[in-house]
């Protein structure tokens, strides 16, 4: 689980945390 790839979700607010959840999954 590469947490670089989102280390700094707090940075992008315009993601909604759904999205960022399912990059997250897709990324896995």
């Amino acid at each position: 689980m590469p947490r670089s790839n989102w280390s700094t979700p707090r940075q992008k607010p315009r993601v909604p945390s759904n999205l960022l959840l399912w990059d997250i999954f897709h990324r896995v």
